[in-house]
């Protein structure tokens, strides 16, 4: 873990971290915008002076659930393969994939919903310019770590390189990398750039409804074409289909007044009613899906899915802020985790696999939903732990106490030194110095044993 830290310190911004890119924004970008760091897991609050009368608070719990049902989607693993042929079994293992389907359609109207009081200040290069260090770069280097640890188990790889192939090295690297970005979370962040930087493109007409039309009618052609397969089904790959979500966001803040009438205006027997609903629609089109040969049966721009997950993020706007939660800081917690967590579940692949998603032992639904359980759990506890510990607010805090505690430390040695002899022992210089090299010796060490790690792991 000290080697994310010390990817971190290379990109960190204003003193934070490489975990650290969502809190409330950097100074210097608060100095070039008031809300700069409106988009994304990382948006920053808007100042509720300039925006009176909106609740960004309930923003901080929504974030937080949201993440938590797209951690619990990638926990599954075993529950999406497994083949079931009981009616029980088959009802609660589409109750356990459509539950972490729906957080990913609510993170694309959380970013509208920010990203809309300020879009007219954007041009698509600031942008980019603004998201680059804070969103972009953070990414990147989580996509290259997650890259290296797949090659490192690449059978085709290990081949290629036995037979000194340089060719297929270099395809099996490309592919491994491509399969790293479309086919696991972290496909959010290129998704989330092109939505974020068409709209901004077309911000004249961002609030003009042919715009949202345009954009549905994307969406809709994605939705059907799960069921037909006119190009790739994976909505990974949906690259203009949850532009319209980031639109409905920005109509939710700009109407936000009408919107919170809205909810108010319907009662919690209607929405809980309307959840189940649309749930149990979205897990029959899932489970049909899967049964014509979809491949990516459940995937989240199914129009049932679209359903469902408006009315969840209704439900939670209506519930409000919840105190608890808020008290993790998700603005700060919830970009870590989704950059930290699918590399803790491949880690965890290896133990997982042996015992559930062996295709020689099929399990009951209800024992791959207590192992999804835990496996949850532990994946997003131990996320949530890891950027709390590497994040810039407890880094920063660790290394004053250490400074102050070193620092006095050394000041004691010293005092007692030249209270022994100062003219033939220690002088402060040499204090200073062995400090500062057992300081330098700390930092360096563990970034190169979490090297070592890598390379073992690729050789040995």
């Amino acid at each position: 873990m000290q080697f994310l830290k010390t990817i971190g310190q290379k990109t960190q911004l204003t003193g934070y971290g490489l975990l650290n890119f969502v809190h409330a924004g950097t100074q210097s970008e608060k100095q070039m915008m008031a809300v700069s760091q409106n988009a994304n897991f990382n948006t920053a609050a808007v100042n509720s002076n300039k925006n009176p009368g909106k609740n960004f608070e309930v923003i901080d719990t929504i974030r937080f659930i949201a993440m938590c049902s797209i951690v619990w989607g990638h926990c599954n693993l075993g529950s999406e393969t497994t083949i079931y042929h009981s009616s029980t079994d088959i009802i609660l293992q589409s109750i356990v994939l459509q539950m972490g389907k729906i957080g990913t359609i609510i993170f694309f109207l959380i970013s509208g919903f920010l990203i809309g009081p300020k879009i007219q200040s954007y041009t698509p290069l600031l942008f980019l310019k603004l998201r680059f260090k804070s969103t972009i770069l953070p990414w990147l280097a989580f996509v290259v770590i997650f890259t290296l640890l797949n090659l490192v188990n690449s059978l085709p790889l290990n081949t290629a390189i036995h037979h000194g192939d340089l060719k297929q090295i270099l395809l099996t690297n490309a592919e491994v990398a491509k399969n790293s970005i479309f086919y696991f979370a972290y496909w959010f962040i290129v998704v989330f750039v092109i939505s974020a930087v068409v709209l901004i493109t077309f911000k004249r007409y961002a609030n003009t409804v042919w715009m949202g039309l345009v954009l549905g009618i994307l969406t809709l052609f994605y939705s059907v074409n799960l069921h037909y397969g006119w190009i790739s089904v994976h909505h990974t790959k949906a690259f203009l289909g949850y532009a319209f979500f980031m639109w409905l966001g920005i109509q939710i803040s700009t109407h936000y007044q009408k919107f919170m009438r809205l909810l108010n205006n319907i009662s919690w027997p209607l929405f809980i009613g309307g959840f189940v609903i649309s749930m149990f629609i979205a897990c029959s089109e899932g489970f049909y899906l899967s049964q014509t040969g979809c491949a990516d049966p459940y995937a989240s721009i199914r129009l049932s899915n679209i359903i469902n997950s408006f009315i969840a993020f209704g439900c939670l706007f209506k519930l409000g802020k919840v105190s608890w939660i808020n008290s993790l800081d998700p603005r700060r917690l919830v970009y870590g985790v989704y950059l930290l967590h699918s590399v803790l579940i491949y880690e965890m692949i290896s133990f997982y696999t042996k015992y559930f998603n062996n295709k020689y032992v099929v399990h009951s639904s209800v024992t791959l939903l207590f192992a999804e359980v835990v496996a949850f759990v532990s994946i997003l506890s131990t996320s949530i732990i890891l950027v709390n510990a590497f994040s810039g607010k407890y880094t920063a805090a660790f290394y004053r106490e250490l400074d102050s505690s070193l620092d006095k430390a050394r000041q004691l040695a010293t005092q007692v030194a030249f209270s022994l002899n100062p003219a033939n022992y220690i002088n402060r210089l040499s204090v200073q110095g062995i400090y500062r090299v057992s300081r330098f010796a700390l930092l360096i060490m563990l970034p190169c044993l979490s090297c070592f790690y890598f390379l073992s792991r690729l050789f040995v």
